[in-house]
């Protein structure tokens, strides 16, 4: 398992992801301003988004969301 933290930009906003290196599946939380360095770090490694959490409503945690969408293996590939 790893788990990394990422500067994501605004007022000391942090995004993390968490991966099985085992199985290869991830999730992200709190994807924020700058989700694509995530996907990207996780697209590198080789690991599939699977889920992406938020650990409150605010707009400062919740704005990345919709930049990529959890990977449900329909596609070949980690990024849509």
């Amino acid at each position: 398992m790893i788990v990394e933290q990422f500067r994501t930009g605004g007022d000391r906003n942090f995004g993390y992801l968490a991966a099985c290196e085992g199985t290869g599946e991830a999730l992200v939380i709190d994807a924020s301003f700058n989700p694509g360095m995530i996907v990207r770090f996780a697209a590198e490694r080789g690991f599939i988004i699977r889920f992406i959490f938020s650990t409150h409503g605010h707009d400062d945690h919740t704005n990345g969301n919709d930049a990529h969408k959890p990977d449900d293996r329909s596609s070949p590939s980690p990024l849509r």
